[in-house]
């Protein structure tokens, strides 16, 4: 079973959610703190890096790219639809999509 670690929880915290079930049974998942990195060399071959139109409101989108571009890592762009923040000339329609992108 390939193995996969995974950064992005409390310290400690061992909880399994219901989203990370499914990986679970196709990977040897560990679960891993920063400071369980300390001292350590490892190879990383995969960063996954988010931009939820839920959690980032789409004035922040040039920003997020800037940030993705500056570390400078070759990557893809998955269902990642553009959206360009205009409040004078946008619906409330779009406004409502955009923040759901």
């Amino acid at each position: 079973m390939p193995e996969h670690s995974y950064f992005n929880r409390p310290a400690g915290s061992k909880e399994v959610k219901v989203w990370e079930r499914p990986i679970n049974n196709i990977y040897n998942v560990t679960y891993c703190s920063l400071d369980d990195l300390a001292g350590k060399c490892i190879e990383v071959t995969a960063v996954h890096v988010c931009r939820s139109g839920a959690w980032t409101p789409p004035w922040l989108d040039e920003e997020f790219c800037r940030f993705v571009d500056a570390l400078g890592l070759a990557y893809e762009v998955v269902s990642c639809p553009e959206r360009k923040w205009d409040p004078d000339h946008i619906s409330f329609s779009d406004v409502i999509d955009y923040l759901m992108a």
